[in-house]
C-alpha cells in the first residue's frame, strides 16, 4: 500500500464481504455463501521520506555587480544525499540566509554606550569588525569565519590566526539564556526529587565547558552547542514556503527575480497544475539522469550598496514537515558595492612657498576628512586646470596624480593631506589661477564568469571646485644678453641688430634698458612672454625705432652701446643683478677671399 518509486502518494480501494459456510461440520463440495461487496472505501498512503542533511552549497565568494536599480544576486548549487552511493531525492527544500552582523550580534555584546566625555565606546561587535576582521580586509578573514561556523573547537577557544583570536562570547542575553536553561533543568529534576543540580555558567567558561552533564536521558550539553543553536537561529528563509522538489523546473529553465505564486488574487491556494502556480521561479533542477539530485538557487534580493557579508544554508523538509539539520554554511559572500562614494569635501587648501635653504619646493596642499574604513576607499585622484571653462567638469580637467592611500600611509589618519608639486609640468605656474577637484575610488572585488578574482575601483562624484594660486617669493635672475647683426657696413654701422637672451622665470616681464650719452639708463622696451625658451628682440621694435647702431665716429673712435634687461616675475619682484651687454665687444671684422664675416663670441655671421 505504500508508494513505490518516485510516487509520493498511493491510493488503495478497500471492500468487505462476509462468508457463511453451508455445512459447518460436513466437508463436502457444498458451495459456501458470500455476501455482497460492501461500499468501497478509499485510503491513501504518503511516502515516508526521512529528511537527509544536504551537502554544503557551492558558489563563488562574491555576488554579482549591482544592476541599474542597485540590486545584486548570488547563485549557488546544492547536492542532496550522501555521496557517492546514495542517490536521494528530497521532498522539499528550504534555503536560508544570514549576515555577518547577525551572527556576531548573536554571541557578542552589541550594546551602545558612551564614556564620561560623551565618546562612543566600541562594543565587542564593533571591535571584532574593525580590529580583527579589519572590515573584511584581513588576510585570514575567511579562515576565521570557517572556524567560527564549524562549531568544533578542540582547544575550547576560537582558532588563532596572525597571533589573534576571536574573543569569547559576551552577549548578556546569550549568557542569560544558558543560565535560564540551567535553572529550568534544576527545577525539573528537583520536582522529581533528583538531587543533582547544575551550577550556573562560570565567568571563565570556554567553548567546551559542560553546561548540562549526562543525566537520566544521557544528554550532555556544552557551550558550543548553545553557540551553534543561537547562530543557526539567525537564518531567515528566502521563500514563503519550502520548495517542493517535484514542481521545480528543469535545467533548460532560466531563474527570474520573482516571488513564489502559490495563491490566487483572492488568497486561495492554487493547485500545482494551475497555470499561475509557480513555487520556484528563482530555482531550477540541474540533476543529470541517474546521478545525485542537484539544484541551483539564485538569491535576487541583495542590496548592492550594503557592506554586509552573507551566509547561506540549506535543509530538507519531508512531507511530514520534519526538517533535517542545516547543511554546512556557505560564506562569507561579499557584495560588489559599485555605488559611487560620497564626494570628498575639501576642507583646506594651503599654497606652500618655496624655501631654497630647506629644500622645499612650491606646491599646493589639499586636505579632506578621512572616510570610514568600511567604505574601502583606496585611491584619491587630483584634477587641475588653469582654464575656467575646463573647470566645469573633471572630463575636461587634467588628471594630475592618483595616490594610493595604503602606499602613502594615510589610512590610519583622521585627515588626508595630498600635495600637488607640479611634477607633471615643466615649470611651476606662478600667479595663474588654479582650479582643483578631487575624487576618491572605492576598491571592489568580484568574480567574473570564469570565477577569477577581479579587483576594480569605483570612483566617487567630483568634489566642489576649489580655486587657488601659488606665489613666487624669490627675485628672478637677470638674463645674460648677446646679440646678432649684419656685418659692419661702409658707414661703420651694425644693421639689423637683434638682442637675445634666455627665459629666466615663468611668464616673466622683461624691461629692456639702454644707456644714453649722459650715462643714465633709459627704458626702451617692455616685453612679456612665456612661449619660448629663447627670446629675440629686434632693436627696430623698441623705442629706438631702428636696428642700426654706429660703431665708429667721424674720428675713427669706437662707439660703445650698453644694454641690460631687468626681469619682473608674476609677483612683481624684480631681478637685482645687472648683466650688461656692450656693443661692440670682442668683435672683429675681417675679409677672407672677399667674404666678410663677423665673430660675436662664438657665433659666426657671414
Amino acid at each position: 500500500m505504500l508508494p513505490q518509486g518516485d510516487d509520493e502518494v498511493r491510493y488503495t480501494v478497500f471492500g468487505l464481504r462476509s462468508r457463511d459456510y453451508a455445512n459447518e461440520f460436513q466437508y463436502d463440495n457444498t458451495v459456501d455463501f458470500f455476501s455482497k461487496m460492501s461500499v468501497p472505501a478509499l485510503m491513501f498512503a504518503n511516502a515516508v521520506i526521512e529528511p537527509v542533511r544536504p551537502q554544503k552549497p557551492t558558489g563563488g565568494m562574491y555576488a554579482t555587480r549591482p544592476d541599474y536599480f542597485g540590486k545584486s544576486s548570488y547563485t549557488f548549487r546544492t547536492k542532496y544525499g550522501i555521496p557517492p552511493e546514495e542517490i536521494h531525492k528530497p521532498y522539499s527544500v528550504q534555503f536560508s540566509r544570514a549576515s555577518d552582523i547577525q551572527f556576531l550580534s548573536a554571541i557578542y555584546d552589541n550594546s551602545v554606550d558612551y564614556d564620561e566625555s560623551g565618546e562612543l565606546i566600541l562594543n565587542t561587535v564593533q571591535d571584532v569588525m574593525r580590529n580583527i576582521f579589519l572590515n573584511g580586509e584581513e588576510d585570514f578573514y575567511v579562515d576565521r569565519w570557517n572556524d567560527l561556523l564549524s562549531f568544533d573547537y578542540p582547544s575550547g577557544v576560537f582558532a588563532t590566526f596572525d597571533e589573534r583570536s576571536l574573543p569569547m562570547p559576551d552577549n548578556p542575553g546569550f549568557i542569560a539564556s544558558i543560565n535560564l536553561f540551567i535553572e529550568a533543568h534544576n527545577d525539573f529534576y528537583d520536582l522529581w526529587g533528583t538531587p543533582d543540580e547544575v551550577e550556573p555558567l562560570p565567568e571563565n567558561f570556554n567553548l567546551n565547558t559542560v553546561v548540562i552533564p549526562a543525566g537520566p536521558q544521557n544528554s550532555v550539553l556544552i557551550v558550543r552547542d548553545f553557540v551553534k543553536d543561537r547562530m543557526l537561529n539567525c537564518f531567515v528563509s528566502l521563500t514563503e514556503i519550502p520548495i517542493v522538489y517535484n514542481y521545480v523546473e528543469g535545467n533548460s529553465y532560466t531563474p527570474i527575480p520573482k516571488k513564489q505564486v502559490i495563491r490566487d488574487r483572492n488568497g486561495y491556494l492554487l493547485k500545482p497544475d494551475d497555470p499561475e502556480f509557480e513555487i520556484a521561479p528563482m530555482m531550477k533542477r540541474i540533476d543529470p539522469p541517474g546521478a545525485q539530485y542537484e539544484s541551483q538557487f539564485t538569491d535576487f534580493g541583495l542590496d548592492g550598496a550594503s557592506n554586509a557579508r552573507y551566509f547561506y544554508a540549506v535543509r530538507e523538509v519531508n512531507n511530514q514537515l520534519k526538517m533535517s539539520d542545516y547543511s554546512e554554511i556557505l560564506g562569507p559572500i561579499s557584495l560588489v558595492n559599485t555605488a559611487p562614494p560620497v564626494a570628498p569635501e575639501i576642507i583646506k587648501v594651503i599654497p606652500v612657498l618655496e624655501n631654497r635653504i630647506l629644500g622645499i619646493l612650491p606646491s599646493v596642499q589639499l586636505q579632506i576628512n578621512a572616510y570610514p574604513k568600511a567604505q574601502k576607499i583606496a585611491k584619491v585622484s587630483i584634477y587641475r586646470t588653469d582654464n575656467p571653462a575646463d573647470a566645469l567638469s573633471i572630463r575636461t580637467m587634467k588628471l594630475v596624480k592618483v595616490l594610493d592611500l595604503e602606499t602613502e600611509n594615510l589610512l590610519e589618519d583622521a585627515q588626508w593631506i595630498f600635495e600637488d608639486d607640479f611634477s607633471d609640468l615643466t615649470e611651476v605656474p606662478f600667479g595663474d589661477p588654479l582650479f582643483y577637484r578631487l575624487t576618491v575610488s572605492r576598491r571592489i572585488r568580484y568574480n567574473d564568469k570564469e570565477m577569477n578574482n577581479i579587483v576594480d575601483y569605483t570612483p566617487s562624484e567630483a568634489s566642489k571646485l576649489i580655486i587657488t594660486n601659488i606665489v613666487e617669493n624669490y627675485n628672478p635672475p637677470s638674463p645674460v644678453l648677446d646679440y646678432y647683426s649684419d656685418p659692419v657696413n661702409q658707414n661703420n654701422e651694425l644693421t639689423n641688430v637683434i638682442l637675445h637672451w634666455e627665459k629666466t622665470c615663468y611668464k616673466g616681464k622683461y624691461h629692456v634698458y639702454k644707456m644714453n650719452n649722459q650715462g643714465n639708463w633709459v627704458k626702451i622696451h617692455e616685453l612679456q612672454t612665456n612661449n619660448e625658451q629663447d627670446i629675440y628682440l629686434s632693436l627696430s621694435d623698441t623705442d629706438l625705432g631702428t636696428g642700426t647702431l654706429p660703431v665708429l665716429d667721424n674720428e675713427g673712435n669706437t662707439i660703445y652701446h650698453h644694454f641690460k634687461v631687468i626681469t619682473e616675475n608674476t609677483a612683481g619682484m624684480l631681478s637685482t643683478e645687472e648683466n650688461i651687454l656692450t656693443i661692440p665687444d670682442q668683435t672683429s671684422w675681417q675679409d677672407i677671399g672677399g667674404i666678410g664675416y663677423m665673430i660675436i663670441g662664438s657665433t659666426f655671421i657671414v
